[in-house]
């Protein structure tokens, strides 16, 4: 065996090792919140699917406040986690008028970089599903005669429309701060 290839097998020896290790703190000390973030990993290495989401996602609130915007506008916005450890944020910004809330959808449209869907009118809302980024993806939506849209964004698509369908219907948090439907 010449002496490169030694280097080569020891080498290889020890990233397997390394790799070994990291795998083994991963399913010792469990996932935490992400429980659904092996399924994730295995659809974007193996299946290359990098918009998956599991049917038993859920989302955990981690964050809410209240700011004003640049421009002076009240808006409130919530963090989310998934249980696969993708974040979502959502936001809803109060206009001074349902005019400029309309506008400010269409300023959205016009900037994004690639629009997915819309702007659509569906059950007396307008909305866009908007690529705002290489890996950012918005859904703003805006309720006509109503002064405030709504945003929200997340890295990945069905992510963000889970979390937008779940916050449409009627929802509670459950005593983990898990975003949970209410029966209608």
């Amino acid at each position: 065996m010449t002496r490169g290839r030694k280097f080569a097998c020891v080498l290889g020896m020890g990233l397997i090792v390394c790799a070994g290790l990291v795998a083994a703190r991963l399913w010792l000390l469990g996932f935490g919140v992400c429980t659904a973030l092996p399924r994730r990993l295995v659809h974007q290495v193996v299946f290359h699917d990098t918009d998956f989401i599991a049917p038993d996602t859920r989302f955990k609130l981690m964050m809410m406040g209240t700011g004003r915007t640049p421009d002076g506008y009240v808006t409130d916005f919530s963090k989310f986690r998934a249980s696969d450890c993708v974040e979502v944020v959502h936001e809803t910004v109060e206009l001074d008028s349902p005019a400029n809330a309309e506008k400010e959808l269409e300023k959205s449209v016009r900037e994004a970089s690639l629009i997915i869907e819309g702007p659509m009118q569906e059950a007396s809302e307008k909305r866009a599903v908007l690529r705002t980024g290489p890996h950012a993806t918005q859904i703003v939506g805006w309720y006509p005669g109503k002064r405030w849209i709504s945003i929200t964004e997340s890295k990945s698509t069905a992510h963000a429309r889970a979390l937008e369908k779940l916050l449409r219907a009627r929802y509670k948090l459950d005593s983990d701060s898990y975003v949970v439907p209410t029966s209608p």
